[in-house]
């Protein structure tokens, strides 16, 4: 029966990673001994410092706290060779400062000079456990508490910097730790407030030297190992949507039963760095079906699209894969089909397009293993803007497989003198009774058909767009009509250079 379709989506990740192996190693601009304890200067100054004028390292502590004020001062003795300043107390405030404008610019470039700019190198977070225990104790001195009735420690801080690299610190000291953030109306008022409670908070009290009470220690959401530390899903919001669709579940299997017309429909936003999709698609066609599965890939421009996809039709069944791709910094897609049967049939229309900085390499393997079976690859490629477009294919036809029927056509449209068209085609046939074709073309937009339609009231713009348009109909005619109305805007789009 039809279902409704629904699509979830959870607001939490459920794992976050830990190790050094998540940062690249990045050289230091810092002659320091790298001792525990200037981790744990370090970390007063994350919580209490700042630099003033490139000249001046000052740290800023409660009057009452002479224990942490008499540790700055002597480690900034031990590590700079001179003591700091030790200001007059103002309004219950200490301030030490130290005068020396190397240390200054060096604390300033390799730290950051104030709150709002601090960061904590990957030197630092891929230090040993005893460094971060002490750069841990440091920070939280400075802006961390402890609530005896909650039986929790807390770090607090304006700098999402600073709270999420006390949390990575903490995973690496097998300590869980979560994130509660408050949002103000100003971004840089937002405040981060990283929580430890049990049964962890007893291992975090003898990091920081103030142990939590000893008493019944309560159950915790999260769960810790060596490599992850895994979070509760908080929520799932479930949109229901008004498509129907037919989509029978396989018991214990990820594959899934569909009759008549399978359509996918791939898309992603545009990320800062380079992404992966590896997709594997495998159907199987028994004797006398027919499937018809149709693809439209639109991935951003920084998208490596790496995919697998196969068919193996029995006697008399017929595959068809229709594949259009767009966008994506490389596709590589062959998609295949093993008739394995007699009268099995298999078809692949393909279209892909090629725009700046992008390289489109489709194609199909065709595999007859049985005789009397037949096959035909319909491939159309459009380079635009110094892209470049490739057919790589594969016709098999194995020994015994008389009556075999196969025809293979490319055709390219190059839209300027910077792009590039390849054609890459493999036949091996070990039989001798069989039809096999293959024929290809490459061809480019004439100055009269722009002529032409431009005389009609079309811009050059327009022209091109609907030559290309008339060049891809045949394979856009084979799609649903909600697909092909999608595809021709994607064309468009692409044409405008405003996709992918």
């Amino acid at each position: 029966m039809p279902q409704n379709q629904y699509s979830a989506r959870t607001t939490y990740n459920t794992t976050v990673p830990i190790g050094r192996g998540r940062h690249a190693p990045v050289e230091r601009n810092v002659s320091l001994a790298l001792k525990p304890d200037l981790f744990r200067l370090l970390g007063y100054y994350y919580s209490e410092g700042h630099v003033d004028n490139e000249h001046y390292l000052s740290f800023s502590f409660n009057a009452a706290e002479t224990n942490y004020l008499s540790d700055v001062k002597a480690l900034t003795q031990q590590y700079f060779g001179k003591l700091p300043i030790e200001n007059k107390p103002r309004q219950n405030g200490q301030t030490l400062v130290l005068a020396s404008t190397k240390v200054a610019r060096v604390f300033a470039n390799e730290f950051g000079s104030t709150v709002y700019e601090k960061r904590v190198p990957d030197w630092v977070q891929n230090a040993s456990l005893e460094c971060l225990a002490e750069l841990v104790k440091g920070m939280w001195r400075g802006d961390g508490s402890y609530d005896p009735k909650k039986n929790t420690f807390r770090y607090n801080t304006i700098s999402r910097n600073l709270a999420y690299a006390f949390r990575d610190a903490l995973l690496r000291l097998g300590v869980a730790a979560s994130i509660n953030i408050q949002m103000r109306e100003e971004p840089r008022q937002d405040i981060f407030a990283v929580v430890v409670s049990s049964p962890w908070n007893a291992k975090f009290g003898e990091i920081v030297g103030q142990p939590a009470p000893n008493g019944r220690q309560s159950g915790s959401p999260f769960y810790l190992d060596d490599q992850y530390l895994y979070v509760p899903i908080r929520a799932v919001e479930i949109e229901e949507m008004n498509t129907t669709v037919y989509n029978f579940s396989v018991e214990d299997d990820e594959s899934y039963i569909g009759e008549g017309v399978i359509s996918h429909n791939c898309t992603a936003p545009t990320y800062s760095s380079d992404s992966l999709h590896s997709a594997v698609v495998e159907i199987i066609i028994n004797k006398g079906a027919r499937v018809r599965y149709t693809t439209i890939q639109n991935w951003s421009s920084n998208v490596y699209n790496l995919v697998t996809k196969r068919a193996v039709a029995y006697e008399d069944a017929t595959m068809e894969w229709v594949d259009c791709n767009l966008g994506s910094k490389t596709t590589m897609k062959y998609p295949a089909v093993y008739m394995m049967g007699k009268g099995a049939h298999g078809e692949v229309l393909s279209v892909a397009f090629a725009g700046k900085g992008q390289h489109q390499d489709a194609g199909a393997k065709m595999v007859h293993a049985a005789p009397h079976t037949s096959s035909i690859v319909t491939s159309k490629s459009i380079s635009k803007d110094g892209g470049r477009t490739s057919y790589r294919g594969l016709l098999k036809v194995y020994p015994g497989c008389e009556g075999v029927k196969s025809n293979v056509r490319c055709d390219a449209l190059l839209m300027d003198e910077d792009s590039r068209s390849d054609t890459y085609p493999y036949i091996e046939v070990d039989e001798n009774n069989v039809q096999i074709g293959h024929e290809a073309s490459v061809s480019k937009i004439g100055e009269e058909q722009l002529f032409y339609l431009m005389s009609r009231g079309l811009s050059e713009s327009e022209a091109a767009t609907m030559i290309v348009s008339g060049f891809i109909e045949p394979i856009v005619k084979e799609l649903p009509m909600e697909f092909a109305v999608e595809m021709n805007r994607l064309i468009q789009l692409q044409m405008e250079g405003s996709v992918g």
